[in-house]
């Protein structure tokens, strides 16, 4: 793998929700402020006071971590049931709040944008940049030269990671990053209309539990139970269901949320 190719990789994976944004701008009349109320919510409700939680209940040495450390089932569900309710709420809070006089749904669809495109960004963007100049120390000066930088512990842990790296294997992850950028529009598609109306305010549980059902199986990944590319096909299969689900949703909630006032 070259440096070279995971410093493209890591650029396509930072244009791709900022050119997105432009063309929903120039096309639909999104509002880039509403991409921006998308990343900051996810930066806040995700790294912030997820991470925590994460770290009590995860990190820390106390009965709850040593209790989901040791029980794959609890540990999934956790998982999946935190990242459910922690950025479905910051949805909510969000078109409860700094979107309040948004009424518009395709708002919600540049909030997607941002939310979902600021964790492709961090998630492989920026990922993909550290790794790039990780693979350039190890290629100029070897293991020694991370050695420098780190932990011998850390420098054998990134050496594993860079040889695992593939042209595939970056462009599976890219995809993955596609899918969920599209489950994150679907996601705020379902949230935005039961911020507006209160007879589908389900609509938000509902969206708490297809986000917790889209990662708990990675879960089961991280632990060594189920090969990286059934989660790849599952994430893809997720994405499906909830465009299928936001499309109809969009449809039927169409006069309730023109006729709804800004503060409903």
């Amino acid at each position: 793998m070259s440096p070279i190719l995971l410093f493209l990789f890591a650029f396509v994976a930072i244009a791709i929700p900022i050119v997105g944004m432009a063309y929903w701008k120039r096309h639909a009349g999104g509002k880039w402020k509403h991409f921006f109320v998308g990343t900051l919510i996810f930066i806040v409700f995700v790294y912030v006071l997820e991470g925590v939680m994460h770290r009590f209940c995860l990190t820390m040495d106390n009965p709850i971590s040593r209790f989901l450390n040791g029980n794959i089932w609890a540990y999934a569900l956790y998982g999946g049931f935190a990242a459910g309710i922690f950025e479905e709420t910051g949805r909510l809070v969000a078109f409860k709040t700094l979107m309040r006089k948004a009424s518009d749904k395709k708002d919600a669809i540049s909030y997607g944008l941002g939310h979902g495109g600021i964790e492709a960004i961090l998630v492989m963007g920026v990922s993909y940049l550290v790794y790039a100049m990780f693979m350039i120390i190890y290629n100029s000066n070897g293991i020694d030269g991370l050695t420098q930088l780190m932990e011998n512990e850390g420098s054998q842990t990134i050496v594993t990671t860079l040889e695992s790296l593939s042209p595939g294997i970056c462009c599976v992850a890219l995809l993955e990053r596609l899918c969920a950028i599209t489950f994150h529009i679907c996601a705020s598609v379902l949230v935005f209309v039961a911020a507006r109306d209160s007879k589908r305010f389900w609509l938000y549980p509902l969206a708490i539990l297809l986000h917790a059902a889209l990662d708990i199986p990675a879960a089961f990944c991280q632990k060594g139970m189920l090969p990286i590319w059934v989660i790849e096909v599952y994430v893809a299969v997720m994405a499906v269901v909830m465009v299928v689900v936001a499309r109809k949703v969009w449809k039927l909630s169409s006069p309730s949320i023109e006729n709804c006032p800004p503060n409903h």
